[in-house]
């Protein structure tokens, strides 16, 4: 099985709403790369979500959640951490089978 490693962040947010909107920018940023593939967020099977405040946890899966078919969330990890690059909110990697 071929697969795919990539990696996202969202830009710098704006504070204090970065977290709630950094998910969902991550996750169009991840499907313009996935297209650019060849391939869709469909045949994710691991992701790594790495957000600095764990207070929009909620917000993030929630966001994170509507972008996959119902019952059909890839296996995740998610990791709090003090801080990402470009002073991200939310950097998140993907494991993609092609």
């Amino acid at each position: 099985m071929d697969l795919e490693f990539l990696n996202v962040a969202a830009a710098p947010p704006p504070p204090p709403t970065a977290t709630r909107s950094a998910p969902s920018q991550v996750m169009r940023n991840l499907q313009t790369v996935l297209a650019g593939a060849g391939t869709t967020l469909a045949r994710v099977v691991m992701a790594r979500v790495y957000f600095t405040d764990f207070a929009g946890y909620a917000a993030m899966n929630a966001a994170y959640a509507s972008y996959f078919a119902p019952g059909r969330l890839p296996a995740r990890a998610t990791v709090g951490v003090t801080g990402l690059a470009l002073d991200a909110a939310v950097e998140i990697d993907l494991i993609v089978r092609m």
